[in-house]
């Protein structure tokens, strides 16, 4: 099969966590023994353009671990969100017909998200009789809060023509129905657990250290995590909270910490490397979730492979992913946030007895290559849809 990858976002130099899962779940299906490339349209803040260290504005064909990418960045347009998606889909045509100048025709085109990689394989369809296949990931999608009506008919348009649509949890897959009476088959992202794995020695019991890795903007929660942690732990108990992550709420959420005298049990790591992660995790002994939204939570599983529990907000994904056996799902509010991860520290013997388990359980629901493989059979069904048309 060669699969041609379209997502709605996608890494970049300067954003190299940017849909970090799309690339790792297109590497894991050419790791099964597929030809798999990737197509992106990206519309590029001006500070993110120039500190761009791939050539700037235009078209980019590179090579990243094993797949064929072909970028086109251009300036995006705020708040002109009509325009914004006009400028995806024509970018995403004109990625296409380059592609396959280079690389040949592909046999099914694989939209990451509706909005608006599905609507861009939607016209490339239209055009070329290529089958596609929609992946939803977009909170805003399932929640419905994809702006004008005009938009609405675009996505539902694009999720009835698609020969197949997927979501990565139940929780979108059920918000689908509001778009389009499609069957949707549900298809987690994957970890890859040749690099999260449990340490090879039992972790340091002290400090107890529970870790956050996100986004630092509001959906994300942190200031309610660092209420409920002031909360649940006296400033002279061994226990510690890692923040890993940047964004517009950092220096707030610092100031937060201080005010709840929480400095020297609170540390605001910043942005690391996606390569650092594995380590980080490796060190600490509960990863917490507190965000209001997640449409999976890859970070969860990426947390359960190396053996933490996880303590999360009951949303969306969370909850095909925590089970009583890896962790404690709660509402969410301070209160019981702050029960939740003084549980774990308290019962943190057993969890540590647990840790096994739950990473092999994670590795058995989650590795990449088992999380891949039902996604494999829908595109290769689809595949087989175009040969038979044919």
């Amino acid at each position: 099969m060669h699969l041609l990858v379209l997502p709605s976002w996608y890494r970049s130099s300067v954003r190299p966590l940017s849909g970090s899962f799309f690339s790792e779940q297109a590497t894991a299906i050419a790791s099964a023994g597929h030809k798999v490339g990737v197509i992106h349209p990206y519309l590029a803040s001006a500070p993110d353009a120039a500190r761009t260290l791939w050539g700037g504005l235009g078209h980019e064909h590179t090579e990243e671990a094993g797949l064929a990418v072909h970028r086109y960045t251009t300036l995006n347009v705020p708040r002109l969100r009509g325009l914004r998606r006009r400028r995806f889909v024509r970018l995403a045509g004109l990625l296409y017909d380059r592609y396959v100048d280079s690389e040949g025709e592909p046999d099914v085109l694989h939209a990451q998200s509706v909005a608006w990689g599905g609507v861009a394989a939607h016209a490339i369809a239209g055009r070329t009789g290529l089958p596609f296949v929609v992946t939803e990931h977009s909170s805003a999608v399932a929640t419905e809060a994809v702006g004008s009506g005009f938009d609405y008919s675009l996505i539902q348009s694009a999720f009835d023509a698609a020969e197949a649509v997927t979501a990565v949890s139940a929780w979108v897959g059920d918000a689908l129905s509001a778009y389009t009476e499609q069957p949707v088959a549900i298809t987690p992202n994957g970890v890859d657990t040749r690099l999260f794995y449990p340490p090879t020695h039992p972790r340091q019991n002290t400090p107890f250290r529970f870790v956050v890795v996100a986004g630092l903007k509001p959906v994300k929660r942190i200031d309610v995590l660092l209420a409920a942690f002031a909360q649940a732990f006296a400033r002279t108990e061994p226990v510690s909270l890692t923040v890993v992550g940047d964004g517009p709420e950092r220096r707030r959420l610092e100031t937060e910490a201080s005010r709840l005298a929480l400095g020297r049990q609170v540390r605001f790591e910043g942005a690391r490397p996606r390569r650092d992660l594995p380590a980080i995790l490796r060190e600490c002994h509960c990863l917490v979730s507190s965000s209001s939204v997640e449409t999976f939570g890859v970070t969860m599983i990426e947390a359960l492979a190396t053996g933490l529990p996880v303590v999360a907000s009951e949303t969306g994904g969370a909850r095909d992913i925590v089970t009583d056996e890896n962790g404690l799902l709660v509402a969410g509010r301070v209160e019981e946030l702050a029960a939740a991860v003084r549980s774990v520290f308290e019962q943190r013997e057993h969890w540590e007895r647990m840790s096994p388990a739950i990473a092999n359980d994670a590795k058995c629901r989650f590795d990449a290559p088992v999380a891949a493989a039902a996604l494999i059979e829908i595109l290769k069904n689809a595949s087989r849809s175009k040969r038979n048309a044919q």
